[in-house]
Formats: C-alpha cells, structure tokens, sequence
C-alpha cells in the first residue's frame, strides 16, 4: 500500500512538472498569438495575464483555452462548433467560467451567446411573474 501510494505521488508529482513546463513553453507563443488577434490597447493586460495564468495552479490552461476560442470567434466559427473546441478542452464548470470571461475581456467580439438578452422590462416583468405580482 505505502509503495502504491509513492508511486502515485510521485505520478502526480511528474504530470504536474510536464504541465508548468508545457505552460512555461508556450507562454509566448500566447503572448503574441493574443496579441494578432485583440484591441491593441489590451496588449500590456494580456500580456500581464498570460504571465501569471502560467505561474498559477493551471499552469496557463485558462489562457490556452481562451485563445483557442478566441481564435475559432476571429475565424468566423459558429457556436456549435466553439462549444465544440470547449467540450475537447474537458473544461470544468471552474475553468469554463474563468475562460469565458476571459474571452469576453479580450475578444473583439466578445463570447457568442445562444439567446438574444432580456431588456429590463422583460427581466421587471420576469421578476414580477415570480413574485406573483
């Protein structure tokens, strides 16, 4: 038992090294692949993010995730297909919140929605329903 539990800390303890080390080896290639593809005067923040998503606990998964999607929004993709690009992603309900918002800092275009937004008085008369006034 004490054997299987060292091997399989030292299993995550390698998968965790391959994963920085993946984040530290792409780290510029997101840098400058945002930067194609983003409002010039969000450079420097994006920039910033990137650094630190790579020096965070997802060794700059959030930012990987998010140019990828970005980059589908840039190329004209439909939403079918971008929640395609996050179901191979195996996001988590975490993850797949941070990278939204994300996307819509970022994206020229923001993250595409399925549905049209309420306007206030539909939300007022939402409310209301529920209340049951």
């Amino acid at each position: 038992m004490k054997e299987e539990m060292e091997k399989l800390y030292n299993d995550l303890l390698r998968i965790k090294e391959e994963k920085r080390k993946h984040g530290l080896e792409t780290m510029q290639y997101k840098i400058e692949k945002g930067k194609e593809i983003i409002d010039p005067s969000k450079h420097q923040s994006w920039e910033e993010y990137v650094i630190r998503d790579t020096n965070g606990c997802f060794f700059g998964y959030i930012t990987e995730c998010a140019l990828e999607i970005m980059m589908a929004i840039e190329e004209g993709k439909t939403l079918e297909e971008i929640k395609e690009i996050e179901e191979n992603q195996n996001q988590t309900e975490m993850t797949s919140n941070g990278i939204r918002d994300l996307v819509n800092k970022y994206s020229k275009k923001g993250y595409p929605i399925e549905e049209k937004p309420m306007s206030l008085r539909e939300m007022s008369l939402s409310l209301k329903n529920k209340r049951g006034n």
